[in-house]
């Protein structure tokens, strides 16, 4: 998970997980991966995403 994060194509987003949790994204636009992370740091979640849930990403920094 580090070098997800650490990686320098990943980019950094604020947001939500399902609208309600607030969370860091941690997008990788080249294997379409995003890991999430809360305000004290613990992993959320991560999984590939669809293209529907990166366009709500980058649109409204949500994904549900």
């Amino acid at each position: 998970m580090q070098n997800h994060v650490s990686n320098p194509v990943v980019q950094q987003i604020k947001g939500t997980y399902r609208g309600t949790i607030p969370v860091t994204h941690y997008f990788n636009p080249v294997t379409d991966v995003n890991v999430m992370i809360d305000a004290n740091n613990n992993f959320v979640g991560g999984w590939r995403l669809s293209l529907t849930q990166i366009q709500h990403l980058l649109t409204s920094g949500n994904i549900q």
